[in-house]
């Protein structure tokens, strides 16, 4: 006589877990600059499938793409028992937020406001004088008060009556930073001479 073992196995794995190999920016926010994710709580000798969206199921691992991404996970154990799916969602960007400065380059005030734009809802640096003010473009704009604003470093020293060079990035949510945006303000608190006046001619 032959003899064997049959082993009937009728409960689904578990379900697999998938996530961000990092959330880059603001972590838990489904934002990031890096688009590698990883699969784990995969049963042994089971099969693991991903679907795009509402696609077809596929044992290719798809790589994510700029912009929102829903990628699901399921495991198909030995005896054909299939799990449960996971679904990730999340926003891939890896491109650098715009900023600008566009407050005056000429000013008679010695505490002056620094404004700008950027991308809304991204983090902008700001640093003049020797000192770094950090701000949010709320709305796509953002501005500094030098006289009320507390520096996040350094110590604001301005030259009252000359030159002084800004410069500002903005940081977005998935961790981009920009390129550095500069101009030169000039603060001038001095005032002109007094005119003089006179007649062109005083007859008689």
């Amino acid at each position: 006589a032959v003899t064997s073992t049959l082993v009937i196995d009728t409960t689904a794995p578990a379900t697999p877990t998938l996530a961000l190999d990092s959330d880059t920016g603001a972590s838990g926010d489904g934002v990031t600059n890096a688009g590698a994710y990883s699969v784990s709580n995969v049963e042994s000798g089971a099969t693991v499938e991903y679907r795009v969206g509402t696609g077809a199921w596929s044992q290719t691992q798809p790589s994510a793409t700029e912009g929102s991404n829903t990628i699901s996970v399921r495991q198909t154990d030995a005896a054909g028992n299939v799990s449960a799916a996971s679904t990730l969602n999340f926003t891939l960007d890896t491109s650098a937020p715009a900023v600008a400065i566009t407050s005056g380059t000429t000013t008679n005030d010695a505490t002056p406001v620094i404004s700008g734009t950027a991308e809304a809802g991204s983090s902008v640096s700001l640093s003049i004088g020797g000192a770094v003010f950090d701000t949010t473009a709320t709305g796509g704009t953002w501005s500094v008060n030098t006289e009320t604003a507390t520096p996040s470093s350094g110590t604001l020293s301005l030259n009252a009556n000359g030159s002084n060079t800004v410069s500002a990035t903005a940081t977005d949510a998935a961790g981009n930073t920009s390129s550095a945006v500069t101009s030169t303000l000039v603060i001038d608190t001095t005032a002109p001479a007094t005119p003089t006046l006179a007649l062109d001619s005083d007859t008689g």
